[in-house]
């Protein structure tokens, strides 16, 4: 009886660590994918703007240069995405800027909804790179039983 209870109770032991730590694997990778995802995403959005200069009638030359000025906005969020995957903090801080910035600069030309769903995604996304760079920081050690793990060691 007594080998009984402990199998159980080191098997609940066991389950409670592993399931823990798939928990905490898991909301890291969330927290990692989540906003390079939303990123990408954002970016091919605001890349199907510039295609509306085919239907504008212009020479292959002026078409050419259009989709170019109409592709700065997708340049420099490709820019703003390849620093975030590798500084998430000063990413995070660049989408912040660049969707306040927007906010600003539109408040008065356009409605508040418009404004949303240019803006509201790059803050979003610059939140959660902020927040990723900071969990990442936070998490390097897992105390469990008194034993610090580090689980940049752990596969």
């Amino acid at each position: 009886m007594h080998h009984r209870k402990l199998s159980t109770l080191s098997f609940f032991l066991f389950y409670s660590y592993t399931n823990s730590v798939y928990n905490r694997y898991s909301m890291q990778n969330l927290l990692y994918w989540l906003p390079r995802v939303t990123a990408i995403v954002y970016t091919i959005f605001i890349s199907l703007f510039a295609l509306d200069i085919f239907n504008q009638g212009y020479t292959l030359k002026e078409s050419v240069i259009a989709l170019f000025i109409h592709l700065i906005p997708t340049f420099i969020l490709i820019l703003f995405t390849w620093i975030a995957w590798r500084k998430p903090q000063i990413g995070g801080m660049l989408f912040i800027a660049l969707g306040a910035g927007y906010s600003i600069m539109t408040w008065d030309n356009f409605p508040i909804v418009t404004i949303s769903i240019i803006a509201g995604p790059l803050l979003f996304t610059g939140i959660l790179f902020v927040i990723q760079s900071r969990k990442k920081k936070d998490d390097t050690t897992v105390h469990i039983g008194g034993e610090t793990d580090d689980i940049t060691q752990m596969t």
